[in-house]
């Protein structure tokens, strides 16, 4: 499972993964208990690829703090769960992120963080974490380069007029004669 296609959605707890899109939502499946839902317009999904991190540098993207949790957890550290206490989840944090903002990372942002990770560790290709961030800008910059080309320049065609001798030019204007 890819990190776009798993949602975090306002309303509901856990995350999910996307089954398909209609008009007015989505169809998700929770990815703990498999349980299918439909979102309305009410809620707003957010991406966790799209998700990231506070730090005093910048943004850590998401998948670059879950992909360290997995190098961590594979050389036999303990990861906290979410019913840890704060200093639990900042030191947790710390081990990824040393320079996380400790002033806008609330406790609350950590503890879903962490329930993620311990959720979608089971099922996520961590080796395709950051790849796919990377295919999409080389995309989006293929784009770009696509788009400079100026196309030519149509020119335009004015409609013919009518000549003073002719049947249109002897309609008056207000009359309802040709509609």
């Amino acid at each position: 499972m890819k990190l776009t296609d798993i949602v975090a959605v306002s309303g509901m707890p856990g995350v999910h993964k996307v089954i398909s899109r209609h008009k007015t939502g989505l169809v998700l499946e929770n990815v703990e208990t498999k349980k299918r839902t439909s979102t309305g317009l009410r809620h707003r999904a957010s991406n966790l690829n799209d998700i990231s991190i506070y730090t005093e540098e910048g943004d850590l993207p998401l998948w670059e703090v879950f992909k360290g949790l997995k190098a961590k957890e594979d050389a036999k550290e303990t990861i906290p769960t979410h019913k840890g206490s704060k200093a639990e989840l900042e030191a947790g944090l710390a081990m990824v992120a040393p320079t996380f903002d400790r002033e806008r990372v609330y406790t609350g942002d950590m503890k879903k963080l962490f329930q993620w990770y311990h959720v979608v560790k089971a099922e996520l290709d961590f080796d395709s974490l950051g790849k796919e961030d990377a295919e999409d800008k080389s995309a989006v910059s293929g784009e770009k380069k696509e788009t400079k080309k100026a196309a030519p320049k149509k020119k335009k065609i004015a409609a013919p007029r009518a000549s003073k001798g002719s049947v249109a030019s002897k309609v008056p204007k207000n009359s309802n004669r040709g509609k």
